[in-house]
């Protein structure tokens, strides 16, 4: 669905995605609400979504999303 490269904005805040909810974030506290920008960086698995690094993040710390919580930007 989406490529690594790929621009994405979220739909979803980041502390609402399911992967932050299970205490899988682990990077710094930041503040990504719905349509933040980032860059699919890992594709999904079996076991996890997609990685995204998003703009707003300055140590670049890929966040878990799922398919339905980008798009393409």
């Amino acid at each position: 669905m989406f490529t690594i490269g790929q621009q994405i904005r979220t739909l979803v805040d980041l502390e609402d995605t399911a992967a932050y909810a299970a205490g899988d974030w682990s990077g710094e506290e930041i503040h990504a609400p719905a349509g933040t920008l980032g860059t699919i960086q890992a594709l999904p698995d079996s076991t996890s979504g997609y990685g995204v690094v998003l703009f707003c993040d300055p140590h670049d710390v890929p966040a878990e999303y799922s398919a339905d919580e980008i798009a393409a930007a």
